[in-house]
């Protein structure tokens, strides 16, 4: 995993980091707070070498006060001091446990060691710090002794004998909290990387690709705001549609006119939105699109468009309540035509998969350059293997960090049943990148030079001015 890719799971994942954090610091201050208070209690012992001709004097190992100092020190954190204490004080901890309380230290500067013991009881504090001293001071010069000096060179003196500690030492809450903040910031990243790890849900191009077998057509960005709309002409998401709009251009379909179904892995993927966008895209670059709510069950697209309520739709088309010409209505007075659901029928699965839907979409071809079908989520309902099957070219809609690898698959499986053609996807709710284009280059055109416009003229209904279809190109013929 790259840097950038860490920069990423962190800022889509950061509750989850915060979260153990915080907690962490929770934690470490309940148990801060609730923790038992420590008393600490500390006895002074000073080496001491006596006044004596240096020349003369051969001390145990060549060393001097200082150096024996730092020995003596190092004895009380053995074994035998230790035990002697244990002995003496009738404790029942063994000597590992004992010494956990206890701390030595020579000052520095000095021959002076201090011992340190720390005990929730005052008195017992007390008792082991005087007692550690005592035990130290005594087996000193039966250490000297052993050593083959003719006089004792060094002596051990306790001079400061262990106090009663009257207060409780301070708890150290912010060393307390300090080892809460990172210990929760351990186990958050420890978090986030189970959390990434279990995350099978698509979130690269190439991720999508391989699961379905065909290309991206291309990726839509986040938006911000409730629910879907339509975008506008210089939205940064309808260059992405432009973009699907441009590889479908090239997508080999079997008809000159072609249909294509537009279907989303779950509900909530943005089929609808994609739909309704995709055929917005087309009509803005010259052709006569018609775009189909085919989802009987949950219609979208007369809300997107805004619609008037009631008008009849392909379920009354299909049942011959009304004739498609009634039905089907102008956009904004533009070359895309929008054919509603009407009325949620009872039986929607049967009304798509019925005679009467492919005889529709036979006349239909005959008005328009493209055909686009809004249909059911893939893995949920079977409409949108029946209508991908009717159509020439399936397009499936997954959302960035929702669809899931088995869900794609599954979607696909559904369709490749039915031998529904899957020309790509489209990947939507991508995050927005931290360097996007500048949106100047498009919101500002340069100016050019004015002149006369030509005189309009029709030819078949098609103003002359009007972007003329690319020759050869399934979608624009």
């Amino acid at each position: 995993m790259t840097v950038r890719e860490m920069v990423r799971v962190v800022r889509r994942r950061w509750w989850a980091l915060v979260g153990c954090v915080v907690l962490g610091l929770v934690i470490a201050g309940i148990a801060g707070a609730l923790a038992p208070p420590q008393y600490t209690s500390s006895a002074r012992v000073l080496v001491a070498t006596p006044d004596v001709d240096q020349g003369s004097l051969v001390p145990p190992g060549g060393i001097g006060a200082s150096q024996r100092a730092v020995n003596y020190a190092n004895l009380v954190t053995g074994t035998a001091i230790p035990q002697k204490v244990i002995q003496d004080l009738g404790l029942t901890e063994p000597v590992e446990q004992l010494l956990k309380q206890v701390e030595v230290d020579v000052i520095a500067g000095t021959t002076i060691i201090e011992i340190t013991a720390t005990d929730s009881n005052p008195s017992r504090a007390q008792h082991i710090a005087q007692a550690f001293a005592d035990e130290l001071s005594a087996a000193v010069p039966k250490i000297e002794s052993e050593a083959g000096a003719a006089q004792t060179p060094a002596s051990v003196t306790v001079t400061d004998p262990a106090p009663f500690p009257d207060q409780p030492a301070p708890r150290g809450l912010a060393s307390t909290l300090a080892l809460g903040f990172v210990a929760g910031l351990v186990v958050g990243a420890a978090l986030l990387w189970l959390l990434e790890y279990l995350d099978n849900s698509v979130r690269r191009r190439r991720d999508l690709e391989r699961l379905t077998g065909a290309p991206v057509l291309g990726t839509v960005g986040a938006t911000k705001g409730a629910g879907p709309h339509l975008a506008g002409p210089r939205d940064d998401r309808a260059e992405a549609y432009r973009v699907v709009r441009t590889a479908l251009q090239f997508a080999d379909v079997p008809n000159q006119v072609p249909v294509f179904a537009v279907a989303g892995v779950h509900a909530g993927d943005g089929a609808s939105t994609t739909a309704a966008n995709l055929a917005l895209a087309m009509a803005r670059a010259g052709q006569r699109v018609l775009v189909v709510d085919a989802d009987l069950h949950r219609p979208r697209l007369a809300q997107l468009f805004g619609l008037p309520a009631g008008q009849p739709g392909l379920a009354e088309v299909l049942t011959g309540a009304a004739a498609v010409d009634r039905a089907i209505q102008r956009w904004s007075g533009s070359t895309l035509d929008v054919l509603g659901s009407g009325s949620v029928p009872e039986d929607p699965t049967e009304q798509v998969q019925s005679r009467a839907m492919d005889e529709l979409l036979t006349a239909l071809r005959s008005r328009y350059d493209v055909i686009v079908l809004d249909t059911p989520p893939a893995v949920e309902l079977s409409d949108a293997a029946l209508l991908g099957a009717a159509a020439d070219g399936v397009i499936l809609v997954a959302r960035y960090g929702r669809t899931t690898d088995e869900d794609v698959t599954a979607a696909v499986e559904r369709l490749s049943v039915v031998h529904a053609r899957l020309v790509g996807s489209v990947l939507t709710s991508v995050p927005r990148p931290n360097r996007v284009p500048d949106a100047s280059y498009r919101s500002q055109p340069p100016a050019l030079p004015t002149r006369a416009p030509a005189e309009p003229t029709t030819d078949g209904g098609r103003t002359a001015g009007a972007t003329e279809p690319r020759s050869g190109s399934p979608v624009d013929r």
